[in-house]
């Protein structure tokens, strides 16, 4: 198994493992991560993007998806910041007020 690198050469990979984890919430089901375990892997952690992150991504798949349904239309380089922030604030008042730890379905990404 590998990979080409940015010259064509082979790259080979041998014995590497990836395991990936995410979780969230304290509800029924979610258990913490043995000490065992953490001792002998290697951890990166991330938290969640923030607000002005997220309006940053999505705002760019706006922009991505309106040049492509309507490529003349000149309002929506405008309009695509504030339709993602729309979408964030919806987002964000929706998983607030249904939370993980209330109902364990309740697990938004």
């Amino acid at each position: 198994r590998g990979f080409y690198d940015s010259s064509l050469e082979w790259v080979g990979l041998e014995g590497v493992q990836v395991v990936g984890s995410m979780t969230g919430g304290s509800a029924l089901g979610r258990h913490k991560l043995s000490t065992r375990f953490t001792s002998i892997v290697r951890i990166a952690s991330m938290g969640y993007p923030g607000r002005e992150q997220l309006v940053s991504v999505y705002s760019s798949y706006c922009l991505a998806v309106a040049r492509v349904i309507c490529p003349t239309h000149p309002s929506w380089k405008s309009k695509a910041p504030l339709l993602a922030a729309s979408m964030v604030h919806v987002y964000h008042q929706v998983s607030s007020n249904f939370s993980v730890d209330d109902f364990s379905h309740y697990l938004f990404t």
